[in-house]
């Protein structure tokens, strides 16, 4: 099922159930500045979704750039080059997470460094930054984790750990109105960017087992007034 949700009433809504050409699953999304949804499947490939109709289109990606195969993913937006770019973290057949861009339209990637945080899900923001998750039963450490990354090289800029974030059977990540929103194993937290310590558990049980998550950098980068 394709939904949308809404950080400020916590609500879902369906918009269809997602079509995709063949027999695998969705894995990662990203969503652009014109509210096209970019998914990858488990196989591997990048299908464009229309995020008013959940309508699949197959792309012209081609699978395995740089041993790179499944990947979270995440847009970008650098105001000082007023560029929006798509990040991809996965994977490279060597065991090692490597960080990449996927340049438009030619739907290429180029690697740009190692990720030593584990195997992130992506999100950026607005004003640059480059953030990923990764659940315990993903982080060699065997906790929870939300880290900065250099968008340059991958490297680890800040990290913060959560003990009580146990999982990873389904999960995805995005940064909405000041706050990271992490849907791990049915529920959803909110932890915001300025307190990065502070956890709040926004949804004990949504019902959903959410895969990919995607929010386009347009979205506010500052809490909304209550």
């Amino acid at each position: 099922m394709f939904s949308r949700f809404d950080p400020a009433t916590l609500t879902f809504t369906d918009i269809g159930v997602l079509k995709c050409p063949g027999h695998s699953t969705p894995f990662s999304m990203a969503v652009d500045q014109n509210a096209v949804a970019w998914v990858t499947y488990y196989d591997g490939n990048l299908y464009r979704v229309d995020t008013g109709t959940a309508q699949c289109e197959a792309t012209s990606f081609q699978v395995r750039q740089h041993g790179i195969f499944q990947f979270g993913m995440g847009f970008v937006f650098t105001p000082s080059q007023n560029l929006d770019t798509l990040y991809i973290a996965g994977d490279d057949g060597t065991g090692d997470i490597k960080l990449a861009t996927v340049s438009f339209p030619s739907l290429v990637v180029t690697p740009i460094g190692t990720v030593t945080a584990g195997d992130v899900e992506l999100t950026g923001t607005g004003d640059g930054s480059l953030w990923g998750f990764v659940p315990s039963g993903w982080n060699p450490d065997d906790q929870s984790e939300l880290v900065r990354l250099d968008p340059n090289s991958g490297a680890t800029l800040e990290s913060h750990s959560y003990f009580t974030l146990v999982g990873g059977t389904s999960w995805a990540m995005k940064f909405w109105g000041g706050s990271f929103w992490i849907f791990l194993d049915g529920a959803l937290y909110e932890v915001p960017r300025a307190t990065p310590q502070t956890i709040r558990t926004a949804i004990a049980d949504t019902g959903r087992d959410i895969v990919g998550a995607g929010v386009s950098t347009c979205a506010p980068l500052l809490a909304l007034p209550q």
